[in-house]
């Protein structure tokens, strides 16, 4: 079972998602990458002079450890937190590291009836497809889903549903190129730019 809730360690607080095995232990995975204003204020003495709001916000601590936890299957799952399933880098991380599918615990009910809760969970199946490993997304208000290693939507909830889903998850049985090598590709194509700019530019100077 996962879930989520604020944990409390002496003076700091961590946005944290719970796994409690089938062994009755918890372990913990603590988000490491926070919301700026939604979970600390950056800047906050200068920021706190310009808006009295930011007293409101507080500081959370981010997580440091990148945890890939083992099922009795045995097979290995990480946790994601909220937005970070938009970091391609941390997803990334966590599949190297040996995570053969994903879970993602979030708090959508801030976006309301908008878009950007649909935004979310597009985002997550951009996620799968990239690092070919299937996503379950769990929302309190939706949208919640099991997402295929390609991408593709086995089951899905909408907005603002009292819904149990249940599915299987496959798994992909190996990640995908881009998982292996990470962000390479764009490096090269700027590589190969730079010096075809410098050829050119050469080129004009010499003929």
């Amino acid at each position: 079972m996962v879930f989520g809730g604020v944990e409390g360690v002496e003076d700091r607080i961590y946005n944290t998602a719970f796994y409690l095995d089938a062994d009755g232990r918890l372990h913990r995975y603590r988000k490491i990458h926070l919301v700026p204003f939604g979970e600390y204020v950056p800047m906050r003495p200068l920021i706190e002079r310009v808006n009295s709001m930011a007293e409101l916000v507080n500081d959370y601590t981010p997580g440091r450890e990148y945890k890939v936890f083992e099922t009795s299957g045995p097979h290995e799952f990480s946790t994601v937190i909220c937005f970070e399933s938009s970091r391609s880098d941390l997803v990334g991380r966590m599949v190297r590291e040996g995570a053969e599918f994903l879970l993602i615990v979030t708090n959508d009910a801030w976006f309301g009836k908008t878009a950007a809760a649909e935004q979310h969970f597009r985002i997550t199946r951009m996620r799968a497809a990239e690092y070919g490993v299937p996503i379950v997304q769990a929302a309190n208000t939706g949208i919640s889903g099991f997402i295929n290693a390609d991408g593709t939507v086995a089951k899905r909830s909408g907005l603002d549903m009292r819904i149990v889903l249940s599915e299987e998850v496959v798994l992909s049985g190996g990640a995908t190129l881009y998982a292996k090598i990470g962000f390479i590709f764009p490096y090269a194509y700027l590589l190969v730019a730079s010096v075809g700019l410098a050829l050119a530019a050469w080129r004009r100077e010499n003929v």
